[in-house]
This record gives C-alpha cells, structure tokens and sequence, in this order.
C-alpha cells in the first residue's frame, strides 16, 4: 500500500508562542482552524505550492505528546486492520474530521505514534 506523508500536528503549551515561532522561523502562516476547536491552528508551509504538505499546531493534552505525522490512506478502516496485524496498536480510533475526512492514530511496533487520513468531504 502506497502512502504518503499528508500532514502533521505539533503540541503546543502555548499556542501563541508556538504560532509566532513557526510563523517568524519558516515563513508558514498559521491561521484558527474553521469549524474546530479554539485549541488548533491550521498550518500553511507554502503560500506558492499547492501540494506542499501542511499541518497543525494544538494543545498539548499529555507531556509525552510528541509531534505526529499522518499519512495519506485509500482507507483508514483497510490501514487499521494491517497495523492491528503487524503489531500495531490503535491509540485514537477513526474519527471524522468533518467536511474533511477521517483520521486515527496508532502506535507502532516501536513505540512511534504516527497518524492515518482517508480523504472523504462527506465526513460528518
């Protein structure tokens, strides 16, 4: 299965502090995400690229949170079957990210978190 990185997610004590750091340090703009909780920030990396990969800046919710990659899947309900057979584990299980997809985290082998995204606008 052919993957490839989507997005990504940065915790943030402070988000303020962590929007004026990624915005001064990379250039990226860094706006309050539509239709989600005050507590995320959507991230652009390129105002000049369109398929350059973007992200988000959150709460952090545990002091272990780290930052998580996701990667593009056909679909998330196929992917968590083939974590689950290799050893993986399901952390956050699919949730729709509405208008937008769906999305779970786990956790492999290794102790990695790293996260999966099924495009899918009518996600509710």
């Amino acid at each position: 299965m052919e993957s490839t990185i989507c997005h990504f997610e940065i915790p943030a004590d402070d988000l303020d502090g962590a929007r004026t750091f990624y915005a001064k340090l990379f250039g990226w703009t860094i706006e309050p995400a539509p239709n989600l909780t005050e507590s995320y920030l959507f991230v652009r990396t390129s105002q000049t690229q369109n398929n350059a990969v973007g992200g988000g800046i959150l709460k952090r919710i545990d002091p272990r949170h780290g930052v998580t990659i996701y990667f593009a899947v056909a679909s998330v309900d196929e992917s968590v079957k083939l974590i689950e057979s290799l050893g993986g584990t399901v952390l956050v299980p699919k949730a729709a990210i509405p208008k937008l997809g769906w999305a779970v985290t786990a956790r492999d082998p290794q102790g990695n978190t790293f996260g999966l995204f099924q495009e899918d606008p009518n996600a509710a």
